[in-house]
């Protein structure tokens, strides 16, 4: 019985080493959004066999080795069925091999730190906060919303990745935008024969709620028009001809006193 003690006990330990762990990416801490937002990046995934994603890149430069950091993502879940779960995920890479690529993923350092699958189905509007250890230089991380054998729904609201001293590495709420050259989306496996749109193609990527600035207009010039002569017969013009032919009349009449007179 002691010799299977100490049996079992070697080869957890031979596990332990050998199997990647996952403890240094955390799971979230869930804080609940009183008021839900109105703007949003909404993702839809249609079918149950879905692998979709929507995927930033931050730049390895960007990341201080033995720095520790969090990210923040304001979110929800709806109607998620299938048999496993959408998630909202960070890897980190020591070779920059993005987009979707896991050579160089460090398998001691990753996660989907925010999950709902079908039995929840649902989750409200809540802000998910994570942390991990950056304890090696890094080529790239990399943030996801995806959906991993499952449809649903995912909207996002805003999504921030700091330092331990509140330094804002990365943060995007949609304001301006959906970034195509910064956000990118799984274009499936390399092996393009098993690439089927339904699989790996989100079926909704979609803002709501953010009006779009309005273009700058100046009010147009009133065209400049030369001086028309005076008309006698309409408005002020009509008054000063007046004046003029009264004064012009009394001067002549002035001449006729003045040579009777004389």
């Amino acid at each position: 019985m002691k010799k299977l003690a100490v049996l079992f006990v070697a080869v957890m330990l031979v596990v332990a080493m050998t199997v990647p762990s996952l403890a240094a990416v955390s799971m979230a801490i869930k804080t609940p959004v009183e008021t839900p937002p109105t703007r949003y990046l909404h993702l839809t995934a249609g079918s149950e066999q879905s692998e979709a994603q929507l995927t930033v890149k931050i730049d390895g430069s960007k990341l201080t080795v033995g720095e520790t950091y969090t990210v923040s993502v304001t979110m929800k879940f709806e109607n998620i069925t299938g048999s496993n779960h959408a998630y909202t995920s960070i890897y980190n890479y020591t070779t920059d091999s993005f987009p979707y690529d896991f050579t160089g993923l460090d398998y001691s350092n990753w996660g989907d730190f925010a999950v709902c699958n079908a039995s929840q189905s649902n989750a409200d509007w809540q802000v998910y906060t994570s942390t991990f250890p950056v304890d090696k230089e890094y080529a790239c991380s990399t943030i996801s919303f995806g959906f991993y054998l499952c449809s649903g729904t995912i909207y996002i609201s805003e999504i921030s990745l700091k330092d331990s001293q509140g330094n804002v590495v990365f943060a995007d709420d949609f304001s301006n935008g959906l970034d195509t050259d910064l956000w990118k989306e799984y274009a499936g496996p390399d092996n393009k024969e098993n690439y089927t749109e339904e699989k790996f193609k989100l079926e909704t990527v979609q803002l709501h709620g953010y009006t779009a600035p309005e273009p700058e207009t100046s009010e147009p010039e009133a065209p400049v028009t030369p001086d028309e002569p005076a008309n006698p017969e309409t408005g002020d013009s009509f008054v000063a001809f007046a004046v003029m032919a009264v004064i012009a009349l009394a001067g002549a009449s002035a001449v006729v006193v003045r040579s009777r007179k004389n």
